[in-house]
C-alpha cells in the first residue's frame, strides 16, 4: 500500500493524535483529506496542505462527501469524559463514539473503501489486573468509557465484515507527547516542579503508556500491511512502574522530588465522597473509584503481536519524556506561572475605583474561576479582546487585572463613547496605584475586525449581549467567528427575577444564550456569581473604604472565597434561581 500514493481520510485530524498522524501521512506522500467541523482549528492542517471537508460525524451528507474517492480511513473522532458515571455522560460518550462510528461506516459502505482503521482503546477490554492481556483476552467493560469503546469495536466488526472492508482496530494505552495540552504527563510535570508529587499506594505498580510517535509508527505500519482478515493490535510502550515514571520526569526537569505516598484506602475514601456528591449535585467528578483502581493496579499488556506482524519498535521512556517536556518548555506550558484566582480583598479595592462594592468584587472572583476552567480546556491565550464594556456594573477591570497579572495583550472595544471615557478615567486611577500595560481603546463595536493580521486567542464580554437588539446580536456572533479563536460570554441571568428587577437590565436564560452560541462548539456553559448576601445592600463610603481593615471583615472575605469555590457543587435548581450571571464558553475557529 505504501508504494503508491494512497488517498486517505482522517477524522479527528485537528486533535492531539490526529495532527501527528496527518504529519506522518503527508511526509510519506499520501494524499490526505480531513473531515473537520466549522468550529475546528484547522491552522495546522492548512499548513500541511491537507484537503479539508467541512462536516460532522452526525451529518451523513458531509460524510459521503468526505469518503468519496478514498482508499483508507483513519477514524480518530471520539471524546467525552473518561471519568463520567452519569447516564447523561454515558449518552454523550455513546453519541461521539458509537453513533459517530456507525454513521461513518454507513457512508463507507456505499463507497469503495479498502481499509478502515478504528482508534479504540485498551479501555474496551475493561480493567484486568496482574495478568498479561493480549488481543485474545475476553473483554469485560464495566464503566461508560469502557462500554462505548467496546461497542464501537463491535459496530466496526459487524459493518466491515458485511461490506468486505479490511478492518484494523488500534487499542492504545494512555497516549502522551508533544501538543497534548491536556496530558496527564503535563499535569504531573507541573506538580513535580513544586518538588512534591502524591503517589497513590507504593508506586511499584506498572502504568501502561504509549508515546505518540510510537502510536503513529504502529498505525502507519498497520495501514500499510496487506491483510484479508480483521485485526486488532494493542499498542503500548515497554512496562514501567509509577515510581520510575515520576522520577524520570523529575530528572528531566532537574527537580529534587519529595515523593508523598497516599494510602490507597485514604484515596478511595476521598474519591468516593466526591463521586457521591457528583451524583447528588449532577457534575462530572475529576476522578472516580474505577480510575483510582486503574492507576493503582498492575496492568500488563502483551504487544508481541504488533512486534511480530507490524515490526513495531517503541522508543524508550526517557526519550519520549524528554521530547514531551522540551515541547512544553518551548511553548510556555511549564515556564508560565499557574493561573491563580486573585483574592476578593484585592478585587474589592479595584471595585471601589469603579464606584462598586463587595458584590462586584465577589462577581469578579467567581468569574476568574470560570476563566481558569476555560483555560484548562483551550490552553493559555496571548491576545485578548474585551468586546464591549458592561452596561451597568463595573468596567471589566477584572479582565484587565487578569491580563495584567499574566502579561497578556488586551484590547478594549465598545460602541459608547461615554463608557470608553469612564473606562479611561478608572484606568488612570488604577495607574496611580501601580503600573498598567498600554491598552488599545476602540469606540466602535461594529468595527470588530480591527484590520486583523490574525485572530485573537480569546474574546471576553460581560453584560453586553442583553443590551443589543436581535439583529445586533446576530451580527455580534457572526463577527466573533471572524476575529477570535475562542470566546467566553457572560450575561445577566433572566431566571433570577429579583436580581433582574433590581438591576433593571434585560437578561437571558441559559437556553437562550446557548442557542446564540450553538453555531460554534460550546466547550462549557453554566451559572456563576451566587453571593450569600442579597443584592442592593447599601453602605456608606466610609464603611466601604474600611471594609478590608478589620480582622472580622478579612475573615468574612475569606469565607466568601470558600463559598465562591463551592458554587460548582450547588444543585442546578439553586443555580438557576440565585445566580446573577450565566456564561457560555465557545471554540469559534473557522
Amino acid at each position: 500500500m505504501g508504494s503508491n500514493c494512497v488517498k486517505v481520510l482522517v477524522t479527528g485530524g485537528t486533535g492531539f493524535i490526529g495532527t501527528h498522524l496527518v504529519d506522518e501521512l503527508v511526509k510519506r506522500g499520501e494524499e490526505v483529506r480531513s473531515l473537520v467541523r466549522k468550529t475546528s482549528n484547522v491552522r495546522h492542517l492548512k499548513k500541511s496542505g491537507v484537503e479539508l471537508v467541512y462536516g460532522d460525524i452526525t451529518n451523513m451528507d458531509s460524510l459521503k462527501k468526505a469518503v468519496k474517492g478514498i482508499d483508507v480511513v483513519y477514524h480518530l473522532v471520539g471524546g467525552g469524559s473518561v471519568s463520567t458515571i452519569s447516564k447523561e455522560g454515558y449518552l454523550k460518550l455513546r453519541n461521539l463514539n458509537v453513533t459517530g462510528t456507525k454513521n461513518l461506516l454507513k457512508a463507507c459502505s456505499s463507497s469503495n473503501i479498502r481499509k478502515f482503521l478504528l482508534f479504540s482503546s485498551v479501555a474496551a477490554i475493561g480493567l484486568i489486573k496482574d495478568v498479561a492481556v493480549d488481543e485474545n483476552t475476553a473483554c469485560k467493560p464495566e464503566i461508560p468509557h469502557e462500554l462505548v469503546k467496546y461497542e464501537s469495536e463491535q459496530v466496526a466488526l459487524k459493518y466491515c465484515k458485511k461490506n468486505k472492508i479490511a478492518l484494523v482496530i488500534i487499542r492504545p494505552t494512555l497516549v502522551y507527547g508533544p501538543r497534548d495540552v491536556k496530558s496527564e504527563i503535563l499535569k504531573m510535570c507541573k506538580l513535580i516542579k513544586k518538588h512534591i508529587f502524591p503517589i497513590i499506594g507504593k508506586g511499584d505498580n506498572v502504568v501502561p503508556m504509549v508515546y505518540v510517535e510510537n502510536l503513529i509508527q504502529a498505525t502507519i505500519l498497520a495501514g500499510e500491511r496487506e491483510s484479508n482478515t480483521n485485526e486488532i493490535y494493542i499498542i503500548t510502550d515497554q512496562e514501567h512502574p509509577m515510581n520510575e515514571i515520576v522520577y524520570t520526569i523529575a530528572k528531566e526537569l532537574n527537580i529534587k522530588l519529595w515523593g508523598v505516598h497516599v494510602p490507597i484506602l485514604l484515596a478511595k475514601i476521598g474519591v468516593g465522597l466526591i463521586e457521591s456528591l457528583s451524583r447528588i449535585f449532577n457534575f462530572t467528578p475529576p476522578f472516580n473509584l474505577k480510575r483510582i483502581e486503574s492507576i493503582t493496579a498492575n496492568r500488563f499488556y502483551d504487544i508481541s503481536k504488533a512486534k511480530k506482524e507490524l515490526g513495531y519498535k517503541p522508543i524508550q521512556l526517557m526519550t519520549g519524556i524528554k521530547q514531551s517536556i522540551d515541547w512544553y518548555k518551548k511553548n510556555g506550558y511549564l515556564d508560565r506561572e499557574e493561573i491563580q484566582v486573585s483574592s476578593i480583598k484585592s478585587l474589592y479595592l479595584t471595585a471601589l475605583l469603579e464606584g462598586e462594592g463587595l458584590g462586584t468584587a465577589y462577581e469578579y472572583f467567581a468569574k476568574w474561576r470560570i476563566l481558569m476552567k476555560i483555560f484548562r480546556k483551550i490552553g493559555y491565550p496571548k491576545n485578548i479582546l474585551v468586546a464591549g464594556l458592561p452596561e451597568k456594573y463595573g468596567s471589566s477591570m477584572d479582565f484587565v487585572l487578569f491580563a495584567q497579572k499574566y502579561n497578556l495583550n488586551i484590547t478594549i472595544v465598545d460602541d459608547r463613547v461615554e463608557n470608553i471615557n469612564k473606562f479611561k478615567k478608572i484606568l488612570e486611577l488604577a495607574k496611580e496605584k501601580e503600573d498598567f500595560m498600554e491598552i488599545t481603546e476602540i469606540d466602535r463595536l461594529s468595527d470588530l475586525k480591527l484590520n486583523l493580521k490574525e485572530k485573537y486567542d480569546l474574546l471576553l464580554c460581560c453584560e453586553v449581549l442583553q443590551r443589543l437588539s436581535e439583529e445586533e446580536r446576530t451580527k455580534y456572533f457572526n463577527q466573533i467567528g471572524e476575529i477570535a479563536e475562542n470566546a467566553l460570554i457572560f450575561v445577566p441571568n433572566k431566571e433570577n427575577r429579583s436580581h433582574a428587577k433590581l438591576s433593571g437590565l434585560n437578561a437571558l436564560n441559559l437556553n437562550e444564550l446557548s442557542n446564540y452560541c450553538q453555531r460554534y462548539d460550546i466547550i462549557d456553559k453554566g451559572y456563576v456569581d451566587m453571593p450569600p448576601f442579597p443584592p442592593g445592600l447599601k453602605r456608606s463610603e466610609e464603611d466601604r473604604q474600611k471594609v478590608t481593615e478589620s480582622f472580622l471583615q478579612k475573615s468574612f472575605m475569606k469565607t466568601l472565597e470558600l463559598w465562591a469555590g463551592s458554587e460548582v457543587i450547588f444543585p442546578k435548581i439553586f443555580k438557576r434561581r440565585f445566580s446573577h450571571i450565566i456564561y457560555c464558553g465557545i471554540a469559534c475557529n473557522t
